[in-house]
């Protein structure tokens, strides 16, 4: 809404803002903030039943519909009695006063999927046509499978249910200003054809369910075609409408919050059965898409998170759809860190070419022109590896060359950089629904300008990066490597499990939109039987041959170990073989070979004959050398002796959340192995706060972590080295930590939680690791506190914090002694940052003071004295002491710079006046 003036001068707010135009003529005084409750909440219902609305004022009116449009002043039924609800039913109802509009309206759907399985074709108030010519469909053809089938399809996936006035959706009107979205797809694009909505999300794993208001709008290409009768949706979060992001878990099945700008609702036309063409109707498989971008994801490298949901637009069920967050500015910034205006986003379509969806397409093309200028030389090389993420880039091209994607990359395929910090860029898989079809199909070969084959094609004149690639084709193209065909099978199982039933449903949507016998499963399992019987099982092999025909895979064979990595027992006897050439190996984690085809100062020649015998955990690396060739480089993690990692020995022990220079790239969180035995950190990962999943993990060279040992994750391994020279990096994580404080959540490999906990900025907690040098830093980290609590943490002794060390000391001597005869014992000057050799006077670290009503107690303390346990306490008589909390509150920090701390208590409101107090410290060892 917006506020202004009338032209008899008056002034009040308009429904609609008009910028730059004449104001509207009618207005309304306020707004009514109470919102109507229903005493039935949304969900699933086989009978019918009375719902009764209600406000906490019982003057106000209640306005309410059932066709999906808001209430106003002057539509909807006039609320006086429950209302029966027996059927499917979108319930929208909101308070009215006079002069005054509703300020929220509640919307409930209610589903009786009975019902919905025999929804008609010609629903009432639904136009029967979209567009001239183009037939309106609406209908679910129950003859797929049993009723109750469909019904079980209908609950296997959470439900999003979508409310807005019909004509916003089917109006025919090719004008912006009043034509529906849906019945104008092919045209209805950007702000002008956004519609206002209401998204309901129920039904999901973890039992939360929301109501939020939004926009919605018709997105893709193709999919917009009037051939095409189910459409690509997107809802969009703005302020509005409501809140400016969905903030809830509609990602996994966890019950964490995802914060989301855009939610994608893919149709899934190229892969579908309601496709114009008859051939994709047969091949749909509803999950190439999905398994291109979790081949990404298993390889390490960001990719969008996706689900599925079943639709219902104003209780109509419109499908099943593959939900996406939206490549944007953003989503970046919420994933990767920095502003939204930091960011690049850029896509290519065939319609418009390479475009920007956030920032600009400058620096993109200025990489593009730097490749043109060639890259075989070394300098080149360099230059261009800090523009983009190779590693990234590379696999992202082995996903695409191994489903062989047909329309890609003139087409389909979107990438992003942070402008600042040094960034690179980043490819994401996107749009691939022309994959997985041919086993012979050859995409190596795809060269098109400005795009990434271009770029490919360019820096394959570089033996470095042919190297550099094949290590990667080695690396998932064999030993069980995600793109083997057990691996790619595993990946679609995963897929096939979560759909098979919910494509009941879709079928009887849509299996009849193209042809009138209904298309579904039994054709679905006839493509799902060719790839796993056809397409997977040789494919490795295939689009090998076609990578070794552009020497992106040397004919050197690389070598192989008796065991590729795992679990071992001390003493094991690692031996390597290779059919031609001297192997050399590593283990510490480093190339046997050097660039420029030297052999690495810390390369071994391998004996035949001799195996290695292993006494601790290593990365071992391999690569042969024969005829002054080297093979692509074999590694394998070897955990000798090692534990799973879970809660009662993986400690986060220190953050730097909030750096000094106020840089992203040197934050680090820390963490420590408090156990008495080496821990395995495969499968370790983060999931809030940042993102890190040590499974997949390229840095560190062994995912083993000794006793007492810490590693350090980073924002920047380049940033961080600088800052901290010297210090070892377990790897780089995807995300910042908040300034403000926000959820950590590290999970083991048994995905059992490790620990779970928010950090803050303000009091209680530690404020000076807020941007004033200082990290945070667990107080015992040994004992396993719990880390949740404030009282767990403090700042580090000297900016800048302590990566992988401890900066605690611990007390030695008689703590009851006084050797300055100061009247403090040795502990207490120990807890407090004196010296007991130096006389030293009470109120010089610690002092009590105010009038009776405003009291404060100062007290110093030595920050790393974690063996001390420091707490105050009270007493109204000096006879009987309890703990300070009840009538002291913590209300300054001051970090002193020096290794000690100031510490600020007050009198809470709830101590009673006129009352002694007498105020101690108490210092004990833990």
């Amino acid at each position: 809404n917006s506020y202004g003036r009338l032209s008899d001068g008056s002034s009040g707010y308009f429904a609609e803002p008009t910028p730059a135009a004449e104001n509207g003529t009618t207005t309304f005084s306020g707004f009514v903030e109470e919102e109507v409750v229903a005493d039935i909440p949304r969900g699933f219902y086989d009978t019918s039943f009375p719902v009764g609305l209600s406000t906490t004022d019982p003057t106000l009116s209640i306005r309410y519909t059932t066709d999906g449009s808001p209430p106003t002043n002057t539509s909807g039924t006039l609320y006086s009695a429950p209302i029966s609800i027996t059927t499917t039913t979108i319930l929208r109802a909101a308070a009215f006063r006079a002069g005054e509009t509703p300020r929220k309206i509640t919307t409930i759907t209610y589903l009786f999927l009975d019902d919905v399985i025999n929804q008609p074709a010609s629903p009432t108030g639904y136009p029967s046509v979209w567009q001239p010519g183009i037939s309106a469909d609406y209908a679910m053809t129950s003859s797929v499978a049993p009723d109750q089938d469909i019904i079980d399809a209908l609950m296997a996936l959470p439900t999003v249910s979508v409310a807005m006035p019909i004509d916003d959706l089917f109006d025919n009107n090719t004008d912006p200003a009043i034509g529906g979205i849906y019945a104008n797809s092919t045209i209805a694009r950007g702000f002008a054809w956004e519609r206002a909505c209401s998204a309901e999300f129920f039904g999901f794993p973890h039992g939360q369910e929301l109501q939020v208001d939004c926009g919605m709008r018709v997105f893709g290409n193709a999919s917009r075609w009037t051939s095409r009768p189910k459409h690509n949706l997107r809802l969009v979060f703005r302020s509005a409408y409501g809140p400016s992001e969905l903030e809830f878990p509609v990602f996994g099945n966890d019950a964490w919050p995802d914060k989301v700008n855009s939610y994608l609702l893919r149709g899934q036309n190229g892969d579908s059965w309601f496709h114009p063409t008859s051939g994709q109707r047969n091949e749909a498989l509803y999950m190439r898409d999905q398994l291109a971008r979790s081949l990404q994801l298993a390889m390490n490298r960001p990719a969008n998170f996706q689900e599925h949901v079943h639709l219902y637009l104003n209780g109509i069920y419109w499908g099943l759809f593959h939900t996406l967050d939206r490549n944007e500015d953003n989503s970046m910034a919420q994933r990767f860190g920095g502003a939204e205006e930091d960011w690049d986003v850029i896509k290519s379509s065939r319609t418009n070419g390479m475009e920007a969806v956030d920032g600009d397409i400058l620096a993109w093309n200025t990489m593009l022109n730097q490749a043109e200028a060639g890259l075989a030389g070394e300098a080149e090389y360099a230059a261009m590896e800090q523009l983009i993420d190779l590693d990234n880039f590379i696999d992202y091209l082995l996903v695409n060359f191994y489903n062989g994607n047909s329309d890609w990359d003139d087409n389909n395929f979107q990438a992003a950089r942070r402008k600042t910090g040094g960034d690179r860029w980043r490819i994401f898989v996107w749009d691939s629904e022309r994959t997985f079809l041919n086993t012979g199909t050859n995409s190596t070969t795809k060269n098109f300008a400005n795009r990434t084959t271009r770029l490919h094609t360019k820096l394959r004149d570089n033996a470095e990066y042919r190297l550099r690639f094949a290590d990667h084709v080695h690396k998932h193209f064999f030993n069980d490597g995600v793109l083997t065909p057990n691996s790619v099978a595993n990946e679609l199982d995963k897929w096939i499990a979560t759909l098979e039933s919910p494509l009941l449903a879709e079928s009887a949507r849509w299996g009849d939109a193209q042809q009138a016998s209904p298309i579904g499963l039994t054709q679905w399992q006839t493509e799902v039987n060719f790839q796993k019987n056809t397409y997977l099982p040789g494919r490795t092999a295939t689009v090998l041959s076609q990578l070794q025909s552009q020497s992106l895979y040397p004919s050197v064979t690389a070598p192989s170990f008796n065991q590729h990595g795992g679990n071992v027992t001390s003493g094991f006897q690692l031996t390597m073989t290779a059919p031609a050439g001297t192997i050399y190996y590593t283990l510490d984690g480093t190339d046997p070979r050097d660039s420029g085809n030297t052999i690495s100062a810390t390369a071994i020649a391998y004996a035949l004959g001799n195996p290695v015998s292993l006494t601790t955990s290593v990365l071992a690396k391999a690569r042969a050398l024969s005829g002054g060739s080297w093979s692509a480089l074999n590694e394998a993690s070897f955990f000798v002796d090692t534990i799973p990692a879970d809660n009662t020995n993986l400690v986060v022990s220190e953050l730097n959340y909030h750096p000094l220079s106020d840089d992203d790239a040197v934050e680090f969180i820390e963490l420590m192995n408090i156990g008495d035995d080496a821990i395995d950190l495969r499968g370790v990962e983060f999931i809030r706060g940042i993102t890190f999943d040590f499974n997949q993990n390229d840095t560190r060279p062994i995912s083993a972590l000794a006793p007492g040992e810490h590693i350090v994750l980073v924002g920047k391994s380049a940033d961080f080295s600088t800052e901290y020279p010297g210090i070892p990096i377990a790897g780089e994580f995807i995300g910042d930590l908040s300034n403000t404080g926000e959820n950590i959540t590290l999970l083991a490999a048994d995905g059992s939680t490790i620990k779970d906990f928010r950090y803050n900025d303000k009091l209680p907690w530690p404020t000076s690791p807020d941007g004033a040098g200082f990290t945070l830093v667990l107080i015992a980290p040994d004992e396993n506190p719990d880390h949740q609590l404030a009282s767990s943490w403090r700042p580090s002794n000297a900016s800048g914090g302590n990566p992988t060390t401890s900066d605690a000391i611990s007390f030695t001597g008689d703590p009851n002694t006084d050797l300055d005869f100061d009247g403090m014992t040795a502990l207490l000057e120990y807890a407090l940052g004196t010296d007991d050799t130096v006389p030293n006077l009470p109120n010089e670290i610690y002092e009590l003071t105010g009038p009776p009503n405003d009291l404060t107690f100062v007290v110093q303390q030595n920050l790393g004295a974690d063996d001390a346990i420091v707490t105050l306490q009270t007493s109204p008589d000096l006879q009987t002491w309890n703990n300070a909390d009840a009538l002291l509150e913590l209300s300054d920090e001051e970090n002193l710079g020096n290794g000690k701390a100031r510490y600020t208590w007050s009198l809470q409101d709830s101590a009673d006046p006129g009352t002694q107090l007498f105020v101690r410290i108490r210092v004990e060892l833990r």
